[in-house]
């Protein structure tokens, strides 16, 4: 697999220039607040980089990498139904992409989840998949368990629509909200 099998190089490009742009529209005048490890809880954390506007810290205790001081949950949301970037990804670059993305990310991530089970003796029922997108990964997911229940968890409305056309069950909101 190449890079440019899952992000061809101008719909990529494209889609960054749009992200950013994004970014300074509907982030750039908001208030900001520090919020903990969303992995451990923790709250020390030290400062790595800034990225369009958006500091990241990591976890002094876990190591995680996450964004704070943090914009209120609604920007996000707007984010993810109003932001060009994202009716951008669900539009063009993603349909372009999409069963190249299936080849080389998706199947391959069933296949190692179905085997992490499997080697544990644990078939579960219901998988989650959050920030599922098209819902790549439940359905083949779901090629492989076909007896359990998958839920996309997923705050853009195209992309659970999306997800809806597989006859998934689809919780259209945040992780923190959903």
């Amino acid at each position: 697999m190449n890079e440019t099998d899952i992000r061809p190089t101008v719909l990529f490009q494209t889609f960054l220039d749009l992200c950013a742009k994004d970014a300074e529209v509907l982030f750039s005048d908001c208030s900001r607040k520090d919020v903990p490890c969303p992995g451990c809880g923790h709250d020390h954390t030290t400062a790595e980089f800034i990225r369009w506007g958006f500091a990241f810290a990591s976890c002094d205790r876990c190591g995680s990498l996450f964004q704070t001081p943090r914009p209120e949950q609604q920007l996000f949301f707007d984010f993810y139904q109003k932001g060009e970037s994202a009716h951008y990804w669900s539009t063009v670059f993603l349909p372009a992409v999409q069963e190249e993305r299936r080849k080389h990310l998706f199947v391959p991530k069933a296949l190692e989840l179905k085997q992490l089970c499997d080697a544990d003796g644990f078939t579960p029922q219901t998988v989650v998949d959050v920030g599922a997108g098209s819902g790549l990964l439940l359905d083949e997911w779901q090629k492989l368990n076909p007896d359990g229940e998958g839920i996309a968890l997923e705050p853009n409305h195209d992309m659970a629509l999306a997800c809806r056309d597989k006859g998934l069950k689809v919780v259209e909101a945040f992780a923190e909200t959903g």
